[in-house]
């Protein structure tokens, strides 16, 4: 794959979304989230800040991938991304 991913999401689907990118050979540039993790990171993802940040790091070569388990969040969350930034793209990862 030739993009950059932003993982936004700092639970254990942080970890779950960054072993499908590693393994995809997909360069992770970090990852977002409103609280700094205090989960375990087993991949050392950098913490990029929180989704008032996001947009610094969106270029056309970086896509963003939703990892919330909640639907509702999630929903919220690319709502936010969406408004801030209209040309997002958004990743789908399959293991």
């Amino acid at each position: 794959m030739n993009y950059k991913l932003i993982i936004v999401g700092s639970g254990s689907l942080l970890n779950v979304c960054a072993e499908i990118a590693i393994l995809n050979k997909i360069k992770i540039k970090g990852y977002v989230d409103n609280i700094k993790t205090k989960n375990s990171n087993i991949f050392s993802i950098k913490y990029l800040g929180n989704l008032k940040n996001i947009e610094k790091y969106i270029d056309r070569s970086t896509k963003i991938i939703l990892a919330i388990g909640d639907n509702y969040q999630r929903f919220k969350t690319y709502s936010s991304i969406s408004k801030i930034n209209k040309n997002t793209n958004f990743a789908t990862l399959i293991h």
